[in-house]
C-alpha cells in the first residue's frame, strides 16, 4: 500500500513538473503571430465557458430594446469596442489583425450567449485576450446599454455604419508588415471620444 502511494504521489509530480520544464525551457513560442492550436482554443473556450458558468447570473437586461440605450450604447460602443471588434459593414483599427486570439465579429456569436454573459464579459473582460475589463470605468447601467447596442448590431443602419466608420477614423494603414514586429510610432490609433 505504501508503495502504492508512492507512485501516485511520484505521478503527480511529474505531471506537474513536466509542463514546468517544456515552459522553462523556451520551446513554447507565445509571440502574438503564433495562432493557438485547437487543443489550446478548445481548452481555453471550455475554461471561460466554466468560469461564466459559476459567475454569470440569469438577469435580463434592464434597457432591452429602449432605443435610448441603444441610442447610448451605440457611442460607448464606438469609443471603446469598434477598434477591436468592428460592426457589421465597418472593419476594425488595423492593429486588430494583430489581435491573439482575434476579437470575434459580435454579430456572429450573439446567439451563443445570453445579456447576462455577454454584460460579464463587458465588465470583467477575459485575462490574456486583450478583453479589458470596462467595469472600472463603466456603471452597469452603461454596460447594460452597450449590451442592448450589441444585440441591435445585426440591424445596423446604412446611416448608423457611416456613423460608425466615422468614429473610427481612416487610421493609418501598411501594405506589409514592419519586420521588426513593431508598432509604428506614427500609427494613429485615436477615435472620437464620448462622455460615459
Amino acid at each position: 500500500m505504501k508503495r502504492l502511494w508512492h507512485g501516485a504521489l511520484l505521478g503527480i509530480l511529474i505531471s506537474l513538473a513536466v509542463p514546468v520544464i517544456v515552459i522553462a525551457s523556451g520551446v513554447i513560442n507565445f509571440a502574438a503571430t503564433v495562432k493557438p492550436s485547437n487543443t489550446e482554443a478548445a481548452f481555453a473556450k471550455f475554461a471561460v465557458g466554466r468560469s461564466m458558468a459559476w459567475r454569470v447570473s440569469n438577469q435580463a437586461n434592464p434597457h432591452q430594446g429602449d432605443e435610448l440605450a441603444i441610442s447610448a450604447g451605440f457611442h460607448h460602443y464606438a469609443d471603446t469596442c469598434l477598434p477591436c471588434h468592428g460592426a457589421p459593414g465597418v472593419p476594425p483599427k488595423e492593429f486588430a489583425k494583430g489581435l491573439n486570439p482575434a476579437a470575434p465579429k459580435l454579430s456572429d456569436s450573439l446567439n451563443k450567449l445570453s445579456d447576462a454573459q455577454i454584460f460579464w464579459i463587458i465588465k470583467n473582460g477575459i485575462r490574456m485576450t486583450g478583453m479589458p475589463a470596462l467595469g472600472p470605468t463603466h456603471s452597469d447601467a452603461d454596460i447594460w446599454k452597450i449590451v442592448a447596442f450589441v444585440r441591435y448590431l445585426p440591424g445596423l443602419t446604412d446611416e448608423e455604419k457611416s456613423e460608425l466608420r466615422s468614429a473610427l477614423g481612416s487610421g493609418h494603414q501598411h501594405d506589409q508588415p514592419h519586420e521588426t514586429g513593431e508598432a509604428d510610432p506614427h500609427d494613429s490609433h485615436d477615435h472620437d471620444s464620448h462622455e460615459h
